[in-house]
């Protein structure tokens, strides 16, 4: 089971995570072939993973980068 705000994918990529330290400039995301990687739990839509691994909204994404540019 995954936590609150997250959902089961069979396939993901590590470097293809929402987060919220990506928000501005996202990491290039390759498609995943062939080679299938880890199965995990990801954010669902309109959600960031945080610094303490957390899915939050964007919103508090927003806030949490302004605190911490402060």
């Amino acid at each position: 089971d995954c936590p609150p705000n997250e959902r089961y994918y069979k396939c993901s990529l590590e470097v293809c995570y929402k987060k919220c330290e990506n928000l501005v400039n996202p990491p290039p995301c390759p498609s995943i072939a062939a080679n299938c990687y880890q199965p995990s739990c990801e954010c669902v839509d309109g959600y960031l993973r945080d610094s303490t691994g957390t899915c939050v909204t964007v919103e508090e994404c927003n806030r949490q980068l302004t605190s911490a540019n402060h």
